[in-house]
């Protein structure tokens, strides 16, 4: 069960707001022919293209005076992904000046060569383009289709998956998180639709990809609105409870181990992370059941700092500590996956969703450098850092996913600095000593557009990892550099014999641009899950 909340002040948040619960989108959805676009009578038109407008919308422009025509080619418009035609002013629509009912506004947003195509960067833009003029409330989007001179034969199942890509991202970019502005406070990145209308030349096809586009958005969602809850409102007590939310509205069964169930598993390295807090550990578990006979069980592991204080080797100011509620990443994008897969409902697949939630913190309870503590699996690990806490908390979980007797193990985690260095923010680390899941996991993470790279897994590494006093230590005790990866080797001592991969997501995880969470990870486990018995 989950514990009570500890409180300083009676203003303590005994809950999180989450509107991602409770159907965050008012949004209403439609889906038309081609042929009805002329008829048209909403605000704007959002034509997505590549080069020159498409034959449907050239004739749509032209009998509104072609202003936007007009406007390409002064523009020396080429479709660039991204690049929002704005002839008036950089932050303007184009008014159409057509003195009917139909549509006041006509935009156009490139999408880029298909080689290059890049789902996020379209849905993004056109999103921003819609909040630029707030007051629209009824808007159309006509896409094309986004494969046309792809040479794969799999061209049309490629298309469905990026014009997904792209409605998910264009539906959870429209949300602006307002929960902790002040009564009164107007943000003007917030969105006044309420009708969006996908105008296309497959109306079944667009249904059931828009269909999967909001289930897959609403995860997206849940997980940004975690990442972006601050450490005084998302607290491990407050994600346990987040999690019972997500477990009641999608039907999954729900397990919440407290302190004491956790130290009879023998969850030492779990436990010393979290001692040091006032808000004890939660170990989450939601499970999802398919109808009928299940093939193959999956586990996904999400790291769940919900704050990270660098314990006694504290983290400096230069390292963004105050960015630090965003060390629970990989434990939002598992419950985000969670609420995803239960609308789904994906057939013959069990999935297990776990994160050992914890907040490390600096106490006279805390555990300290040169501490050694004992896995749920018998290992002793030294701990030479007590700013790598998450691979301790991750131990123990892996170990609990294993004995579950599951057939894939993936863990998400916002686990290094160094992944950042080698990748940048834009692409999360992939390791992994199993071929044939890395290649899996590569190529769902390509199918739902989430940018992610194999790095390579060093068994040898493991020496770099020695401890004279236990079985290992937490963090390389000789050597420099390749941190990214001795932090994945420490984690593969912790899985046996399960294929096992673990994701960093310590730099896509978080937007700097935007300071706010991104909800890294929600598409490519949910990808996992519906192409596990594919």
């Amino acid at each position: 069960m989950v514990q009570p909340q500890p409180r300083t002040v009676k203003t303590d948040p005994e809950e999180m707001p989450l509107t991602a619960c409770y159907g965050a989108t008012k949004v209403s959805f439609s889906v038309e022919p081609l042929s009805a676009l002329n008829s048209y009578k909403g605000d704007c038109v959002v034509f997505v293209c590549r080069g020159s407008l498409p034959s449907e919308a050239a004739e749509f422009d032209a009998q509104r005076g072609g202003l936007l025509a007009g406007a390409l080619a002064e523009s020396d418009f080429k479709g660039d992904a991204g690049c929002v035609i704005c002839p008036l002013a950089p932050d303007t629509f184009y008014p159409s000046l057509f003195d009917g009912d139909g549509p006041r506004y006509l935009c156009a947003v490139g999408v880029g060569e298909h080689k290059t195509f890049d789902a996020t960067v379209v849905g993004t833009a056109v999103a921003a383009a819609l909040r630029e003029k707030n007051k629209l409330t009824s808007v159309a989007l006509y896409i094309p289709d986004l494969c046309q001179g792809c040479p794969c034969p799999e061209a049309p199942k490629v298309f469905a998956r990026k014009l997904q890509a792209v409605l998910e991202t264009i539906l959870v970019e429209l949300n602006a998180d307002n929960r902790f502005k002040g009564t009164g406070t107007k943000n003007p990145k917030s969105s006044s639709l309420e009708r969006l209308t996908i105008f296309t030349a497959n109306e079944e096809g667009t249904r059931v990809v828009l269909n999967s586009a909001r289930l897959v958005a609403g995860g997206i969602h849940l997980a940004r609105e975690l990442v972006n809850a601050p450490a005084n409102v998302c607290t491990t007590v407050t994600l346990a409870k987040a999690a019972e939310k997500v477990a009641a509205e999608g039907g999954l069964e729900c397990k919440i181990l407290g302190q004491s169930e956790a130290e009879a598993l023998g969850m030492g390295c779990y436990l010393s992370v979290a001692k040091g807090s006032m808000y004890p550990p939660q170990f989450i578990h939601l499970t999802y059941k398919p109808p009928g006979v299940c093939k193959k069980k999956l586990a996904f592991v999400g790291k769940g700092l919900c704050f990270d204080s660098g314990g006694y080797n504290i983290k400096r100011a230069e390292t963004n500590i105050d960015l630090m509620k965003f060390d629970m990443g990989g434990a939002a994008a598992v419950l985000g996956a969670a609420k995803a897969i239960a609308s789904l409902k994906p057939e013959d697949v069990e999935v297990h969703f776990i994160s050992a939630a914890a907040e490390n913190m600096v106490s006279s309870r805390s555990y300290r450098p040169g501490d050694v503590i004992t896995a749920s699996n018998g290992k002793t690990v030294e701990v030479g850092n007590t700013d790598a806490e998450g691979r301790l908390t991750l131990a123990d979980a892996l170990v609990y996913a294993e004995k579950l007797n599951v057939d894939v193990i993936v863990d998400v985690a916002t686990l290094t600095g160094a992944c950042i260095i080698a990748l940048g923010e834009s692409y999360a680390g992939l390791f992994s000593p199993d071929d044939t899941l890395a290649e899996e996991v590569l190529k769902c993470a390509d199918r739902s557009c989430e940018r992610l790279w194999r790095m390579p897994f060093v068994p040898r590494y493991r020496d770099l990892l020695d401890s004279k006093c236990a079985d290992l230590n937490n963090v390389a005790t000789k050597g420099k550099g390749g941190g990214a990866i001795t932090a994945a080797v420490f984690l593969k001592e912790f899985v046996d014999k399960t294929p096992w991969a673990h994701i960093d997501i310590a730099g896509p995880a978080w937007c700097s641009k935007s300071s706010s969470g991104t909800g890294y990870g929600v598409r490519t486990l949910v990808e996992l899950a519906l192409s596990a018995t594919k």
